[in-house]
């Protein structure tokens, strides 16, 4: 198996072409436009009672503040790294993130 890291560098270069401020849990800088990514289960093949291959899934949250082309940037270098995923949600922030739209995408890397 590959290590976690490996598995999901395809998800964070191609977040990290589309701007700088992305973070693994946490953003960088959170009060403007930025993405969080991270990983939270997987789906494995066993056999023999041991683990034989594993892919990674998780989610890519993206918060913006205005229609800068973000949205479809996330879709579009996902898509080239060949990382498979889904829109999960939209949503508007009217609490502690004020004014930001909230994008999330589920993703599986392996």
């Amino acid at each position: 198996m590959k290590s976690l890291d490996n598995v999901l560098s395809p998800v964070k270069t191609a977040l990290l072409s589309v701007t700088d401020n992305v973070g693994h849990y946490r953003p960088n800088d959170g009060t403007k436009d930025h993405i969080v990514y991270a990983e939270d289960s997987s789906n494995n093949l066993a056999g023999d009672n041991i683990v034989l291959g594993q892919a990674i899934q998780g989610t890519i949250d993206l918060y913006s503040k205005g229609q800068n082309g973000l949205f479809d940037k996330v879709q579009t270098a996902l898509n080239e790294a060949g990382v498979a995923f889904y829109l999960n949600s939209v949503q508007y922030d009217d609490g502690e993130l004020k004014g930001f739209i909230h994008f999330q995408w589920v993703f599986e890397v392996a």
